[in-house]
């Protein structure tokens, strides 16, 4: 997962916050 963070970190970050 900290790959994808890494691509993308807006959109995983309003995952990993939800």
């Amino acid at each position: 997962m900290t790959t994808v963070t890494s691509k993308h970190k807006r959109t995983t970050t309003g995952n990993l916050s939800a």
